[in-house]
């Protein structure tokens, strides 16, 4: 099946089907304010005037996080109820950067699901009711949207498995760049963005798959045990091919993918953005944290955009979009 191409705007929207990238529109807006991801390719706010555009935003959402914390500071000192105040302000900043800073990974992670990787959309596919709250309870904590989970899996499962080891993965570089055009399918990538996706959603993937791993969510077993050998099998061929690497390229490729790791890691952007507090990004980063935790549906809060954060985020998608119609 070939890629979709779909026709590129300034700011990155799909006038006709209201597309973007990736799977929320305010936290890929978010992200591409805050410039999250500075290295990595977008067509929000190109040229002069997108940078305009951009700094005009920067300045809106630099008012609105302060305004959540200043309006309480004075009760900071009143007691308890004060603190509290405080720190709910600071946790919802810090929702509103976290799931802005996992949309790549959850975008990319949607992508792999989509090419079966690792057979992860046919093992997610014989997972019980058990299994399947727990799936989309994991997902909605990372801020993930479980009817496109759904979608991807649907998308996915009758596909082959789909495996990139250390060989293939070095093919893309230190610094690749994720799909720029919205796509139904994920196939028919260049080496370089099939990297891209491995390297910004495969974590996200392998922490999902822990799921399949317990005997309880999963009721055929037999059928799991056949996925499995045909992984195995997949990643046998895989890991022949790095097998013909020589011991400095193999020293080159661990090089590279710790590079490509490292620029699609949230916790990296938020610590290394310049547009942040030193509260905000430790707020943000606790939340980060907090979603890699425990996927006990009954102990998970999926992740939403409070208060003013999300007046904000719905001011961003309208200043984005407002053109729609031109």
């Amino acid at each position: 099946m070939k890629q979709e191409k779909v026709k590129n705007y300034a700011d990155n929207f799909n006038k006709k089907q209201g597309t973007f990238l990736y799977d929320d529109k305010r936290d890929e807006m978010m992200l591409n304010v805050l410039e999250l991801y500075p290295n990595k390719t977008s067509f929000f706010f190109q040229g002069q005037k997108g940078k305009e555009k951009r700094e005009e935003l920067q300045k809106k959402v630099r008012s609105v996080f302060d305004k959540s914390v200043t309006e309480i500071e004075e009760f900071e000192n009143a007691g308890g109820r004060g603190r509290r105040k405080l720190r709910d302000a600071f946790k919802k900043i810090g929702k509103t950067i976290a799931t802005a800073s996992l949309a790549p990974a959850r975008g990319a992670a949607l992508a792999l699901i989509r090419l079966n990787f690792r057979n992860s959309a046919k093992k997610f596919n014989i997972l019980n009711s058990r299994g399947k709250d727990s799936l989309e309870a994991k997902w909605e904590k990372l801020g993930g949207n479980s009817s496109k989970l759904n979608e991807a899996i649907k998308a996915g499962r009758d596909k082959k498995p789909f495996v990139c080891g250390r060989k293939c993965r070095a093919q893309g570089g230190k610094n690749p760049q994720l799909p720029t055009e919205a796509t139904t399918d994920f196939v028919n990538f260049e080496p370089a963005t099939t990297t891209a996706i491995v390297s910004a959603g495969g974590t996200v993937v392998g922490g999902l798959l822990k799921i399949v791993g317990d005997k309880k969510n999963v009721d055929n077993q037999k059928e799991l045990m056949i996925l499995d050998a045909e992984l195995n099998q997949k990643q046998k061929e895989e890991d022949s091919i790095d097998a013909t690497m020589t011991p400095q390229e193999k020293k080159i490729a661990d090089e590279i993918i710790k590079a490509q790791q490292s620029g699609f890691d949230p916790i990296e952007a938020i610590k290394n953005n310049p547009n942040l507090t030193a509260e905000e990004k430790q707020a943000a980063i606790a939340e980060i944290e907090e979603t890699q935790g425990s996927n006990d549906k009954s102990k998970t809060i999926k992740i939403v955009v409070g208060g003013a954060a999300l007046l904000l985020a719905g001011f961003l998608i309208y200043k984005l979009t407002e053109n729609k119609s031109e």
